[in-house]
This record gives structure tokens, C-alpha cells and sequence, in this order.
């Protein structure tokens, strides 16, 4: 069987490679209008952390669990995990007001709350949340999905999707998988999906090697001397261009975090635009193709808000039952 895959960000590359790896005989094309490096997911630091999605849906644990599991299989087995940007880090949680533990708290299992003496290092804090998570940096761990593809046998085709129609009649796809993010705002006709813009900074400071966020403002460390400082949560801004202003605020409020970024060189200014939605939307629909009247099935994984890197294996292994499903219901 031939599966298309629309979409080639950390959800789209991670579904595809799942189904490759589990399913003999499929076969799978991502239809795509931007690759690696120039994906949203590209910008993102990949700290796994729940971020702008709705943790009251009961899948996000389970989604969180498998993706954290994954993450952590992936550094026990391979030598070169470094190399493609994933690895520990420390996070340091800072408030004002007395912090409580959440689901990522529940999911790593090591949080600790800061006592006085460490809260000391932290002037503008009163309250600390200190966890080992991991991250798995944008910009290096897609380039090793995409190796792992092709690997594979996937196929990538660069074109700009306008309807599943197009797409499922290349090859009378029986099966098309939605991994478009926020391009399934004119894709699906879903105004239930907005951008969430996110402004960063990245820095040249090898002496940070731990991860920090205080209200809205957040410091990561990568693995190459780079850190990323941000942020913004800026709801249906389309604007992709980097903003002055927001650079000002997120220099200062990481100010107030961490003492000696004022001399740090900054490297770049990134904007990416987050796929923003109430609930994550992963299911199929049953569709019939307008032009041919071949009926297929699309299967929706879309609207992960900031959290494509902390639910995206979760979500993938979900895309792959269903498509085991619709196989095992074939064969009846």
C-alpha cells in the first residue's frame, strides 16, 4: 500500500518514518511545501516541556509518555544522540508565586522544589521548580528523521498542497495522513486552528548549561554553544518578520533571570508561527475525491500548539494504529 503524507515538520517526518518502520510493505510519500531547514519546527529549541496545548485532553499524558520514552531510548542507543541535538538538561521552574508540579513534572518524575540556599542564586525569584527533561533540537534532530526516511525507502515531493483531492490522486492514495500544522486552516476550512507567533533569540553563550523560565521568558541552551532566548505567545499575528519590540522585552526579562547576557553576542533573530487549536485534532475522515469519485480516507494530526517536540512519537504511534486498522479491516 502507498500512503501520502502531507506535511514534513517533526510530526509529518516522524509519522512517516513510524509507519516504515512497522508496517512491511507500505510504502509512503510526503507531499510538502517546506523542508528542513526551513520548517517551523526548525526554529524550535526542543525542550521537552507541555506547552500552549490543552493538557486537560486525557490523550496529552499519554501522548507526553511515549514521546518522553522515545526521547529517552534514543539516548540509551545511539552513540551519536549529541550530534543530532538531543540529549539531558536541567530546567529550572521560577516564580513569584508559589509554583505547583503539572503533568510535565508527572512525566519526567525527578522535580525537586528549590530550596532557600538555591533560590539565593535567583534574586527576582521566590519560589523554584528544578527537573531533568531532555531536549531534541529542531535543527538536527529532523535532518536525522529525514536520513532515516529516505533510509527507509520514503519519497519527499517539494509542491505547494491545495486540497487532498490533488494529492490523493497522484497515486489513488487509499490513504492520506494531515500533518499540515496551520496549513490546515485553508486545508480542512478549520478556523478552529490559528497562529501562535513565537519570536526567539539565539546567543552565543557556551557558559549556560542549564534551561530557565520565569512567566513568559525562557532561556535553553543547545548543544553547540548556542542558546535560545525567548519568548512571545502571540495569538493570530501572521507576522513572520522579527519585531524590535519583542526583541527588547525578551532581552530583558532574560535579564531578570540570569545575570551576564547583556555582553552575548546575538547570533539571530527567528520568528516561526505556532499551529495554535483548543484540542489536538488526530482522527480520520472518510472522503470521497470530487474529481474521480474514488473514495479514501485522510487522517488528521494537526493543531500541537508548542509542543511538537514533546508529543510528536506519541501522536505518530496513533497515526500508525490507525492505518493498522484500515489494513486489518481491508483484508476482512
Amino acid at each position: 500500500m502507498h500512503i501520502a503524507v502531507i506535511g514534513a515538520g517533526i510530526n509529518g517526518i516522524s509519522v512517516a518514518v513510524n509507519l516504515l518502520e512497522t508496517l512491511p510493505g507500505v510504502k509512503v510519500t510526503i507531499f510538502t511545501h517546506n523542508v528542513t531547514p526551513n520548517t517551523t519546527g526548525d526554529v524550535a529549541a526542543g525542550l521537552f516541556r507541555p506547552y500552549l496545548v490543552a493538557e486537560g485532553d486525557h490523550r496529552i499524558k499519554k501522548w507526553c509518555r511515549s514521546t518522553y520514552n522515545f526521547l529517552e531510548n534514543f539516548i540509551a542507543t545511539n552513540p551519536k544522540h549529541h550530534k543530532y541535538g538531543c540529549c539531558y538538561l536541567e530546567v529550572f521552574e521560577l516564580d513569584t508565586e508559589p509554583l505547583e508540579k503539572t503533568l510535565f513534572n508527572e512525566i519526567v518524575g525527578n522535580s525537586r522544589f528549590l530550596n532557600e540556599f538555591e533560590l539565593k542564586r535567583y534574586p527576582t525569584a521566590k519560589y523554584g521548580l528544578a527537573s531533568t527533561s531532555i531536549i531534541s533540537e529542531g535543527k538536527k534532530i529532523l535532518p536525522y528523521f529525514y536520513e532515516k526516511f529516505k533510509m527507509l525507502g520514503g519519497k519527499i515531493k517539494v509542491m505547494q498542497v491545495k486540497n487532498f483531492d490533488e494529492v490523493q490522486m497522484i497515486h489513488n492514495f487509499p490513504i492520506v495522513i494531515n500533518c499540515s500544522g496551520l496549513g490546515s486552516r485553508s486545508l480542512c476550512n478549520d478556523m478552529d486552528i490559528y497562529p501562535v507567533r513565537g519570536q526567539i533569540i539565539r546567543i552565543h553563550a557556551p557558559w549556560i548549561k542549564y534551561s530557565f523560565n520565569k512567566a513568559e521568558h525562557y532561556i535553553i541552551p543547545q548543544s553547540d554553544g548556542v542558546v535560545v532566548l525567548g519568548g512571545t505567545t502571540q495569538e493570530n499575528n501572521w507576522n513572520t518578520l522579527p519585531d524590535e519590540n519583542d526583541t527588547k522585552n525578551i532581552l530583558n526579562g532574560c535579564k531578570t533571570i540570569l545575570n551576564g547576557l547583556e555582553e552575548c553576542n546575538i547570533l539571530s533573530v527567528n520568528v516561526g508561527l505556532r499551529p495554535g487549536r483548543k484540542s489536538v485534532r488526530l482522527e480520520k475522515e472518510n472522503r470521497t475525491n470530487f474529481t474521480t469519485g474514488n473514495k479514501y480516507t485522510i487522517i488528521h494530526n494537526y493543531g500541537h500548539g508548542g509542543s511538537g517536540f514533546t508529543l510528536f512519537w506519541g501522536c505518530a504511534k496513533d497515526v500508525g494504529q490507525l492505518v493498522s486498522d484500515i489494513l486489518l479491516k481491508a483484508k476482512l
